[in-house]
């Protein structure tokens, strides 16, 4: 007989880090805290923090002008929308094509 395949797991690959003692305890903390794994946590904030750093990185390129936001919300995983809501949370102008503003007039 073969063995049916687990279909309730996701596909995952290994990575092993060195992390600083600190980092560890502080995550040990923080899962005890949460009642949860500190695998799970691991895997969670890496997630959360991938997200972030995506989206930071995205909002960057839309301040130095080498993505439209359309772009840099695809780019970031996020919707337009949410990208519209970040650029001027950054403190960015909105810059306008002047083939659009000449198109709305």
């Amino acid at each position: 007989m073969t063995p049916r395949p687990d279909t309730h797991r996701t596909p995952r690959n290994q990575i092993t880090l060195r992390l600083d003692r600190d980092l560890v305890s502080a995550i040990n903390a923080l899962a005890d805290d949460e009642g949860t794994d500190r695998t799970k946590l691991a895997r969670r904030l890496l997630s959360d923090g991938l997200a972030q750093h995506r989206l930071r990185a995205a909002v960057a390129d839309v301040a130095a002008g080498r993505r439209s936001t359309w772009h840099a919300a695809e780019r970031a995983g996020v919707s337009l929308y949410e990208m519209l809501d970040r650029v001027p949370e950054a403190g960015i102008p909105y810059r306008l094509d002047p083939e659009v503003i000449e198109r709305i007039r």
